[in-house]
């Protein structure tokens, strides 16, 4: 599941961090102690108030506190290739595209503008060098 920090709520001057994710066509969340690290181990829940009925949490009001709402990065153009795909990043994967939803969507670069990829791929340093 491909988790999105949500928001922190306070219990028992306790700080615990909502997760949500898509599973099946719908939302399910997840509680944890840590925001640093993704909920992968834990129960999901099918909504926030079965969350914290099972879980016992109460949520105290957070003065001043405004939740965690992440800005969704739009996609950019990575390069194209010669049979009219091009290669768009979406922040959390990356994927091929045909030019036409490419040109529709407006991603940015434009279409043209990409570099092809054997271009892109040369101008890549070569990272078994630096791991190695």
């Amino acid at each position: 599941m491909n988790w999105v920090y949500d928001r922190v709520v306070r219990h028992k001057s306790v700080n615990y961090h909502v997760w949500s994710a898509q599973q099946d066509g719908s939302t399910v969340y997840a509680l944890t102690r840590t925001s640093a690290l993704k909920p992968n181990l834990v129960s999901s829940y099918r909504s926030i108030e079965e969350m914290f009925w099972r879980t016992g949490v109460e949520v105290e009001a957070l003065e001043g506190v405004e939740p965690y709402r992440p800005t969704p990065k739009p996609a950019v153009g990575i390069f194209r290739t010669r049979d009219g795909w091009a290669e768009v990043d979406y922040g959390h994967r990356t994927g091929a595209v045909p030019r036409e939803l490419y040109d529709r969507k407006g991603y940015l670069p434009s279409f043209d503008a990409l570099p092809l990829e054997k271009i892109h791929r040369e101008l890549l340093p070569d990272r078994r060098q630096a791991h190695g």
